[in-house]
């Protein structure tokens, strides 16, 4: 099977002038994302989705990352959070 995995960290101010930390919202608004689930490839079927998330479980940027994989997969697909 094929498993996509996506990583994030929680959302944070980017004080760092060598590593840019995007926003989970604006991450997901972005072509790269988008372009993960493009029904058109067939590189985009997956069979689970594995997210490695430095964040707490109960983290809203949690709850709103499953609705949107969720929206985008459908209900068929596993999603897993590893955090």
């Amino acid at each position: 099977g094929t498993i996509l995995v996506l990583g994030f960290l929680y959302d944070e101010a980017n004080d760092e002038s060598v590593v840019t930390v995007e926003r989970i919202r604006d991450a997901i608004s972005q072509t790269w994302f988008a372009s993960l689930f493009d029904a058109s490839s067939p590189t985009t079927k997956f069979d689970a989705i594995l997210v490695l998330a430095h964040m707490d479980v109960r983290d809203e940027s949690m709850t709103f990352l499953q609705a949107e994989l969720r929206r985008r997969v459908g209900n068929d697909v596993a999603i897993q959070f590893v955090t």
